[in-house]
């Protein structure tokens, strides 16, 4: 579902009927209107624990500007690549932070560093996917597409937010905590990584967000197949 308006008393009622949210895909860039609309959206969230907060995309560009209110919300995860995650590690270390992207175990202490000082979950998107609350790092390592396309980052937020709940849901929870949050982003970094790389396979380097979309069902099937 997308809340057809940037009102946040409208978006309000909504909000208590919702298991998760994802803010930012779409959304633009007009700080003057969205930061305050970002802000009350994550005072909501932190006073609401039953409910996870996925930022992505344009998102993430406005969450340099409000900081201090994403700060100690554990039922919230950050999902940039790494041009958006340099950008936000240097909002909040200082512009002279060194990125040090030599070696995935530099990336992932850096991941790592930026999760503990907000306190939230990230997972930084990239060759493997880094996913870390701070505390325990884990990472997204399924063979993935050999071109990512315009758009999957949007399909990979929306299905952290499913796995999240799901997550959640499994373990029989009101409440989220930040391992659901962890479990729900490394399974949909695996089954997106999958997904579009079974895309890839099938159609080559013309593949578009829509195609991954289109070889859902059929990893679907092919997940519950294996269960059996």
């Amino acid at each position: 579902m997308v809340n057809p308006t940037l009102d946040f008393q409208q978006i309000e009622t909504t909000l208590g009927r919702l298991d998760v949210v994802v803010f930012g895909p779409g959304i633009g860039r007009n700080k003057q209107m969205l930061v305050p609309l970002l802000e009350k959206v994550l005072e909501y969230v932190h006073e609401t624990p039953n409910i996870c907060l996925v930022i992505d995309a344009d998102g993430i560009f406005l969450l340099g500007d409000c900081l201090s209110s994403i700060k100690k919300c554990k039922n919230a995860i950050v999902t940039p690549n790494h041009r958006e995650f340099e950008r936000l590690y240097q909002q909040v270390f200082g512009r002279n932070e060194i990125i040090n992207n030599t070696n995935q175990q530099n990336i992932a202490d850096q991941v790592k560093k930026l999760a503990s000082h907000l306190g939230i979950c990230i997972l930084r998107k990239g060759d493997s996917d880094i996913i870390t609350d701070g505390q325990q790092v884990l990472i997204g390592s399924q063979p993935g597409t050999l071109r990512r396309c315009g758009g999957q980052g949007d399909i990979l937020s929306g299905a952290t937010a499913l796995f999240a709940y799901w997550s959640k849901l499994k373990a029989g929870c009101e409440e989220y905590s930040t391992e659901h949050i962890l479990q729900g982003a490394l399974a949909a970094s695996d089954f997106i990584r999958f997904t579009s790389r079974l895309t890839f396979d099938r159609i080559g380097r013309s593949m578009n967000a829509a195609d991954i979309i289109a070889q859902i069902p059929d990893v679907v099937r092919h997940i519950d197949q294996n269960i059996e």
